[in-house]
């Protein structure tokens, strides 16, 4: 009789231990939550985003999000929200057949849908509802590629909320350029036009005072006066008005036209409480009366800059050193690929 053959033993499962790499910093202050809002809530990325989310569209044989999910990784998250208004199961699959899918990996990635909002406004407000987020996080727009330091940005937050303790707002996160710069605000031709990104004709103009200011080789981090757009073509507003308290209070300050955003900010929940959602027992009038915010920089960054009723503070740190661009057009797409 032929030898009876043994049954094959199941192959036992290794377990994989994972470790971040986060970069670390003395007395580093390292928050655990981040909010990503997916959606650009345009049609710049089109025809290409016609059937597949624009966060999802191939860098380099990677999709844009794993790039944004890895700089947040590496810079101390934990604890990942990803809110999304189209597409949200491609986004669904993407994450279950990455590493941040896998059972036991130290990132925790949740996806919130809201199928109704139609801005960046919407989406938070979405957040804000849910009770999602109750202390400093980090926000930033899906298609977010960075290589800045995030814990020596979280520091220099964190720092600056000992100081101003109750009058810090948020931290917007912006990068130094150069003309010949690919996301750069001041791009040149050959006839010595100005072009703006996303070929929308206007330059940013910051105003940045030095209270509580601090610099170093590789980033600058200042107080942000004014924060507002000018018309370069056709010329429509090339003037700024600073108030006169601002006249009083700071003797010396900056204007500098050379920073373009990074679509990242390190906020409080006083974001998502005060200035997306009206609650009449802790708001103003101001925000019950303008209850029309769609863009975090264009429109509430201005409305608490300009604000008399609102006594809160928003900073700005300038990386000089590293790379950060947004994906959000055609345009942008082609030169990052």
């Amino acid at each position: 009789m032929p030898p009876k053959q043994k049954k094959p033993q199941p192959e036992e499962k290794e377990e994989v231990e994972y470790s971040l790499q986060v970069i670390s910093f003395p007395n580093s202050f390292l928050t655990q939550k981040a909010v990503v809002v997916c959606d650009n809530y345009s049609a710049a990325l089109k025809p290409l985003s016609t059937d597949i989310h624009p966060i999802l569209l191939p860098l380099a044989g990677t999709p844009i999000l794993g790039y944004t999910l890895e700089f947040l990784e590496r810079g101390g998250v934990e604890d990942i929200i990803l809110i999304c208004s189209s597409f949200p199961t491609q986004i669904r699959s993407y994450i279950a057949s990455s590493r941040w899918g896998e059972n036991g990996y130290p990132v925790k990635v949740r996806i919130v849908v809201a199928a109704a909002a139609t801005s960046s406004g919407d989406a938070l407000r979405e957040i804000d509802r849910l009770n999602l987020v109750s202390s400093d996080f980090v926000l930033c727009q899906g298609g977010v590629l960075c290589t800045l330091p995030l814990p020596s940005i979280l520091e220099e937050h964190r720092r600056v909320k000992q100081l101003d303790k109750d009058q810090l707002l948020m931290t917007l996160v912006t990068m130094q350029t150069e003309a010949n710069a690919a996301f750069s605000p001041r791009r040149y031709v050959d006839e010595g036009k100005c072009i703006n990104e996303r070929n929308l004709q206007q330059v940013r103009l910051h105003v940045l005072g030095q209270e509580n200011a601090h610099q170093s080789s590789s980033y600058e981090f200042y107080r942000c006066l004014v924060s507002e757009y000018l018309d370069i073509q056709p010329e429509k507003k090339r003037q700024v008005s600073i108030s006169r308290d601002i006249l009083a209070h700071h003797s010396n300050f900056y204007f500098r036209n050379d920073l373009y955003s990074c679509n990242i900010q390190i906020c409080t929940p006083e974001v998502l409480i005060l200035n997306f959602k009206p609650r009449l027992t802790q708001v103003p009038a101001l925000f019950t009366d303008n209850f029309d915010y769609e863009e975090l920089e264009r429109d509430l960054v201005n409305g608490v800059l300009t604000s008399d009723l609102l006594m809160k503070n928003i900073y700005c740190y300038i990386g000089k050193s590293g790379y950060s661009g947004h994906i959000a057009s055609l345009d942008e797409y082609w030169q990052c690929r």
